[in-house]
Parts: C-alpha cells; sequence; structure tokens
C-alpha cells in the first residue's frame, strides 16, 4: 500500500510533464511557422553620361559664356585640337568661335558626334544650318581697300595729309585705285609708291632703303596691298626699332592678324568682330537649353565685322 503512495505521486508529474509538452492547439489546429522571404536584389539605374560642351575660342570667349556652361565647358584652341577632342557618350553641343571662315567639310567634320553645332558663318558655308551666327563683311572685296584707307584717315592718331608709302602688286588692283584716288582728293601725301613688275629694284630692297630714308617724325605709314607685303615691312621696321610707323594690309587676313598679335605698333589694323555681345547672349541661352534638354532656340544674331585698332595710345 505504501508503494501504491509512493509511485501516484511520481505517475501525476509523468503526466503532468507530458501535458506541459504537447501542443497547446486544439485538434485540427495548425501551427503558424514563421518563414523569412529570401532578399531580391534591385538593380541599380544606369546613370546618364553627363552632356559636354566643347567650345573652341579665345579666352575672352571662354569667359564670357564659362558661368553658363560650367563643369561641362571644354575650351580649344585650335580647330584641330577640337576635331581631336575625345568625346564620351553623352550629349554633345559644340561651338566654334573662330574668327577665320569654316569651309563646308569643317563644319561636316565638327557636326559628326554632336547633338548641334553653333559657330560665326563667315564664308556663308552653313546653308541651311538653324545654329549658323551670320557675320556680315564690312565690305565688298573690291571696296575693302577704299574702306581701310577711310578708316586710317579717320584714326586719331592721324592729321590729313596722312604720310604714306604705297606697295602694290599692280596698277590695275582696287588697292592702287583707291590710293590713288585718296592722293588725288590731297588727302595722302605721297612718300613713294613701289608695283611689283613695274619697278626693277627687288620690293625686299626697296622697303629696306625706304624706312632707312625716313627718320621718326616723317612717315606715318605704309599701304600694302597683301599680308605677304605687309609682313616684309612688319618685320623690317621691327628689326630697325621703329615702332612710330604703321603697316597696313588692304586685306588683312590670318597672317596679318598674327603679326598685329606679335607687333601691335606697328601691324595696328585686322579685321575683326569687336562687339560679340549678342552671340554670347545667344550662346548661354543655347546652353541653358542644351543642359536642360531642351530645344535650343533658332533665332540667331547677326553681327557685322568691324577694323580692329591696336591701343591707340601706344603707337
Amino acid at each position: 500500500m505504501k508503494k501504491l503512495y509512493i509511485l501516484l505521486p511520481i505517475l501525476l508529474l509523468f503526466f503532468l510533464l507530458a501535458l506541459a509538452c504537447g501542443p497547446t492547439e486544439g485538434p485540427g489546429v495548425v501551427v503558424q511557422v514563421p518563414v523569412t522571404a529570401a532578399p531580391t536584389s534591385t538593380p541599380e539605374p544606369t546613370p546618364t553620361p553627363p552632356p559636354q560642351v566643347l567650345l573652341m575660342g579665345t579666352e575672352g570667349d571662354a569667359a564670357a559664356i564659362g558661368q553658363s556652361a560650367g563643369e561641362f565647358l571644354s575650351v580649344f584652341d585650335t580647330r584641330e585640337t577640337l576635331l581631336a577632342a575625345e568625346r564620351g557618350p553623352g550629349r554633345v553641343l559644340v561651338i566654334c568661335l573662330d574668327r577665320e571662315a569654316l569651309t563646308r567639310e569643317d563644319i561636316d567634320a565638327l557636326q559628326t558626334g554632336s547633338d548641334a553645332l553653333i559657330f560665326l558663318d563667315t564664308g556663308d558655308a552653313a546653308e541651311d544650318s538653324p545654329y549658323a551666327i551670320k557675320a556680315e563683311p564690312i565690305a565688298p572685296p573690291e571696296e575693302l581697300p577704299q574702306a581701310l584707307l577711310d578708316s586710317l584717315l579717320a584714326f586719331t592718331l592721324h592729321e590729313v595729309p596722312v604720310r604714306l608709302f604705297g606697295l602694290f602688286e599692280s596698277k590695275e588692283s582696287a588697292a592702287y585705285a583707291a590710293y590713288d584716288k585718296r592722293l588725288g582728293e590731297g588727302k595722302l601725301f605721297n612718300r613713294g609708291r613701289y608695283v611689283i613688275g613695274v619697278d626693277t629694284k627687288p620690293i625686299a630692297e626697296w622697303i629696306s632703303d625706304a624706312c632707312e630714308k625716313y627718320i621718326q617724325g616723317t612717315l606715318d605709314g605704309i599701304f600694302c596691298e597683301n599680308d605677304e607685303i605687309a609682313a616684309l615691312c612688319v618685320r623690317k621696321l621691327a628689326d630697325l626699332g621703329r615702332t612710330n610707323v604703321e603697316v597696313y594690309s588692304a586685306a588683312p587676313g590670318e597672317l596679318y592678324l598674327a603679326l598685329q598679335a606679335e607687333y601691335p605698333k606697328i601691324a595696328v589694323c585686322s579685321l575683326g568682330y569687336t562687339d560679340l555681345s549678342d552671340v554670347y547672349a545667344y550662346i548661354n541661352e543655347c546652353i541653358a537649353a542644351f543642359l536642360s534638354d531642351a530645344p535650343l532656340p533658332q533665332e540667331a544674331p547677326t553681327i557685322t565685322q568691324n577694323f580692329v585698332y591696336s591701343v591707340a595710345s601706344t603707337l
């Protein structure tokens, strides 16, 4: 009997333990086991390549448009470096402010791989380009020598009659005719004229003798038919240390522009575009539209060529 009393509590204990370890849900109840879903990777979006603004121009051009283009602007000195520039995968806006005329081939090459090309159209090569900035010449080629002579006659440092040499390729040229006309009107004082093929002395020797003959204060300038003749005169005067005599080319081009940059007190008057404010305003408007992926304005301005003098007070 005592054994029974001892076994009953033990059996009761086992029974209670069995109840505690069994399922708490009633019959037919499904036990929910939480399951953590496997993480799925979200592909990162491909970044949009940044746009590029490529400029060929001067330091002044870069400064005028640099703020609107900001970090997207790259500046090049020449068409060759611009054409060879590495272009990224993004959109490209090319701005060419070369003061010399672009050919049709230049335009086609610069447009290759570009979304738009803005340029000064100094050679009527644009055809139907909507972003060409028209540049009107100051005068037709045959009238340019007369316009240049009138400009130097009005130059503030001169007193009429202006004392000049004239150097020409032919007596039938527009430059010779313009010189002869103003000479007949008493607006020029002729220190001497040289015509290739008429005068027997070599032109370089004639220039050397003429420049050495007239001392300071007796000669104002030399009027040359072209850049090549002007270059001979400029370099001879530079060798003599004469910065008080001006040399003009009746058809100033790239060679004369280089001479003016190197000898600004001797080669004093080139052709250029002195007021580009409308151009810069238009370009900055185009850049703002380009960077916001909006259509570029197509109402490009027109500018007029001018005679660009070196600093007059230093002559």
